[in-house]
């Protein structure tokens, strides 16, 4: 790995304060449609990362968020060497579509 990604939020052995982290917990047929709620609630207010369980998922979400207008990023061990599945969605972060 040449150029490996790390991202670090405040330092390595602290938290930070400006990171809000919220899990729900929700029916697999309902997953999709409040996941829409909450990115029209947050989108304004900067970037959200999604974490998936597999990189497939994410290459789905991926699509589907792009299909109802959202500027999406995938980022999973089949592109780059790394541990997780994830994808940003945020007003400031373009897509391959350049949207």
């Amino acid at each position: 790995m040449k150029a490996p990604l790390e991202i670090i939020v405040g330092g390595r052995s602290t938290v930070s304060n400006t990171i809000e982290q919220h899990v729900e917990v929700w029916p697999e047929d309902q997953k999709f449609h409040r996941l829409l709620e909450i990115l029209g609630l947050w989108i304004d207010k900067g970037q959200i990362l999604i974490f998936v369980e597999r990189q497939d998922s994410a290459d789905t979400l991926f699509r589907e968020l792009l299909r109802y207008g959202y500027n999406a990023l995938t980022l999973h061990g089949g592109k780059v060497c790394v541990t997780i599945n994830v994808i940003f969605v945020g007003n400031k972060l373009l897509g391959p579509s350049g949207s």
